[in-house]
């Protein structure tokens, strides 16, 4: 008898490691006509972090909580869109409440100050156009926090809500209280399939 995992922990592992290399590919190749909207493609890496977990100890390496954090944090600043730029810090918020011991104060709430600007940035709803111009969505709820504000695909709005609900910081009060606020906006997805795991 070896030390190996039984096949069906090691089968999901793969399964996971795979997803984060396609999910990955395809955050480099967003925008192109053929790949998922980005809040489809950050969903797998945020619940393949947190499954994977952290890696054993030997590991030198850093770990994909590590460099997925490190994504979210650098790419919001480079991006046009703001809806896209917010799906990052409310991805990097997600992911600094998965190590909430670890979490630093003042970084979670420069990321609350900064979700709440580029969602403001988003208030009219609608679309930024190549030639600068912005394009009103008529059609478009008045939901400006979460990604049900974002984004009018709801496939996967019932996975946000449930990594908020057990990912987002609770501290200090006023990350709580924008956890709050986020959660009541996309209260119409609680009760929606989950159609990812």
């Amino acid at each position: 008898m070896t030390d190996e995992q039984p096949p069906a922990l090691r089968t999901d592992a793969d399964f996971r490691w795979f997803r984060v290399l396609t999910s990955t590919i395809g955050l480099i190749l967003r925008g192109e006509s053929f790949v998922r909207p980005t809040h489809q493609l950050l969903v797998p890496l945020l619940i393949d972090s947190v499954a994977l977990g952290p890696p054993p100890r030997s590991w030198r390496s850093p770990t994909l909580h590590d460099v997925l954090t490190r994504v979210c944090h650098e790419l919001p600043p480079r991006l046009v869109d703001p809806r896209e730029a917010a799906l990052f810090v409310l991805a990097e918020l997600i992911l600094h409440g998965t190590r909430w011991r670890d979490a630093d104060r003042d970084v979670v709430l420069a990321l609350c100050a900064d979700l709440e600007r580029i969602s403001h940035e988003y208030e009219k709803e609608g679309e930024l156009l190549p030639d600068g111009e912005w394009f009103a969505y008529p059609y478009r709820a008045r939901s400006t926090l979460g990604p049900w504000g974002w984004s009018s695909d709801g496939e996967l709005h019932p996975v946000w809500l449930d990594l908020v609900a057990q990912h987002f910081p609770t501290e200090p009060e006023q990350a709580r209280l924008l956890r709050l606020r986020i959660l009541a906006d996309g209260a119409k997805w609680a009760k929606k399939p989950r159609r990812l795991s």
